[in-house]
């Protein structure tokens, strides 16, 4: 494991499908020489090819400049999709051989930290340290899947850690221990709804009058038409008044959090 990373081995949860609409970070730990039916350090292992060492040292740089940009990437068999209702792992726990179509990721940047070898139950293993910078719906564990395949060796993944979603990152974390602290003291930290609101969407400042009228759930002209994401609208004092939706010419209201003055 890679030190400092978080281990995140096991079930379906495990691998990072990241959250609708954002970019996430993450850190990870690849292990490359070893074919693992769920795609991390728990499940059945066998040794990969030997003979392609010599090969994938020189181009590991090179795999993961492939795994970069738009892809269409087959999620693993041991995911949490549904497949006819029934979780796709459920399905091939029970033998069921699910073979899922692929989506479409992107993968903004994949760049590697370091690498070493060990052995691992008598054979060789080579373990890659990278972090990726990746959309919506990529599974982490099946790029490190598809590193080691394109290397001819297999790969799995070995560590996880997310360090960012969205525009949220890891120095605005908590540890449980200190949340369970915090609890006990009745001080549990919280983000403030215009905070997340201001960090997650493009912002929109309205003067007096655009306030009033928003918040009494008329509408106002749109400030950039076409817009397809939400928009966060704040009154001229920073109070969140409500998320506009700027897609016409005119700005209408998805909801009001207050109407000024209330």
């Amino acid at each position: 494991m890679r030190p400092g990373a978080q281990d995140r081995r096991g079930g379906a949860g495990a691998d990072a499908e990241l959250d609708e609409g954002h970019r996430a970070t993450t850190s990870r730990g690849v292990t490359a020489g070893r074919f693992v039916d769920t795609g991390c350090g728990a499940g059945d292992g066998a040794a990969g090819g030997q003979g392609g060492w010599g090969r994938a040292r020189g181009v590991v740089g090179l795999g993961g400049a492939a795994l970069t940009g738009e892809l269409a990437q087959v999620p693993r068999a041991v995911s949490a999709i549904k497949v006819n209702g029934r979780r796709s792992y459920a399905r091939e726990r029970a033998g069921q051989g699910v073979v899922l179509p692929t989506r479409p990721v992107t993968v903004h940047s994949f760049d590697i930290l370091g690498q070493r070898t060990r052995t691992v139950q008598g054979h060789l293993v080579w373990d890659v340290d990278v972090i990726v910078e990746v959309s919506s719906g990529t599974y982490i564990r099946a790029l490190a899947r598809d590193l080691g395949a394109a290397l001819g060796v297999g790969g799995h993944l070995t560590a996880l850690r997310r360090t960012r979603v969205g525009r949220f990152g890891i120095e605005g974390a908590h540890s449980l221990t200190d949340l369970e602290i915090a609890s006990e003291a009745d001080g549990i930290p919280v983000v403030a709804l215009s905070e997340a609101a201001r960090a997650s969407f493009d912002v929109r400042e309205l003067t007096p009058a655009e306030a009033t009228a928003i918040g009494y759930g008329q509408r106002v002209a749109s400030q950039l038409a076409g817009r397809n994401q939400p928009v966060a609208a704040f009154a001229p004092d920073g109070h969140l008044v409500a998320m506009l939706d700027e897609s016409g010419s005119l700005a209408k209201a998805r909801v009001v959090f207050a109407p000024l003055g209330s």
